[in-house]
């Protein structure tokens, strides 16, 4: 006999985490999903996000992440 065990979230705690990954994954201005490109920065082990919305073309501030 098996037993299965589910691991469901609260209605808020799903909201929240919804809430973040469009904040993060959307364009601030239209709402549009962005789309993300990586480059090599200058400093090794770098690596710069770049993020532009297509339907509107507005473009967020690069970012940095160390990488290892």
């Amino acid at each position: 006999m098996e037993i299965f065990k589910f691991n469901i979230l609260p209605t808020e705690e799903f909201n929240k985490r919804e809430d973040f990954r469009k904040a993060v994954n959307n364009c601030d201005i239209c709402g549009g999903a962005l789309e993300f490109s990586y480059e090599q920065a200058a400093e090794f082990h770098v690596l710069q996000e770049k993020a532009q919305c297509p339907c509107c073309s507005s473009e967020k501030e690069p970012r940095n992440h160390r990488v290892h």
